[in-house]
């Protein structure tokens, strides 16, 4: 699947109006360019389920309903300023480079259950500023090569890191300054 055409997909008027309630949903395939949907609205949830996306995916200041993309392998993930009402699932995915999400407002869980981050000679999963309504879920085989940083970040439920792996050799292994948590935090097994 081209960029270009999965960026008219979910954006373009005329295509929006033909396109489900329950959104675009496109499982194993291969997504060829940079998936780039910096400011845009994405008025349908996506899914991309189990596909491969080797150049990363930006969503830098881009809105939309729910976000999942668990099982997918990418390259960076870029999405500062992401706001979407619902859940943004990055569960058992496989990402090579930095996954960021500084300021990012989610309406929902973040959840990253079983997801594989590798960045480590800088950050794994970038937060600082994250605001989520309900928990974050780095759990049941999380692994993080790099820093993972939550500075300042506002978590509407829990954050559970139960049976995560968090390395990062070259310095801290998670940052988190400032973290305020509605619920508990579980850093266990």
């Amino acid at each position: 699947v081209r960029t270009e055409f999965l960026y008219w997909l979910c954006t373009d008027p005329e295509a929006c109006n033909r396109i489900h309630a329950k959104g675009i949903r496109i499982a194993g395939a291969k997504i060829t360019g940079e998936l780039d949907f910096e400011g845009a609205v994405l008025p349908h949830p996506l899914a991309l389920v189990g596909c491969t996306i080797p150049d990363g995916i930006i969503l830098v200041d881009a809105r939309t309903r729910r976000l999942n993309l668990s099982g997918s392998r990418t390259g960076r993930i870029f999405a500062d300023g992401l706001k979407t009402t619902s859940d943004v699932f990055l569960c058992n995915i496989h990402a090579e480079g930095e996954v960021r999400l500084l300021g990012a407002d989610i309406g929902g869980q973040l959840g990253c259950t079983g997801a594989i981050l590798k960045n480590p000679k800088g950050y794994a999963l970038n937060a600082d500023r994250l605001k989520t309504t309900d928990s974050v879920f780095l759990q049941n085989g999380f692994h993080a090569e790099g820093e993972v940083r939550l500075l300042g970040a506002d978590i509407g439920g829990n954050l559970e890191c139960t049976g995560a792996t968090l390395k990062n050799p070259e310095g801290n292994a998670l940052s988190a300054d400032r973290l305020k948590i509605t619920g508990s935090v579980f850093l266990h097994n």
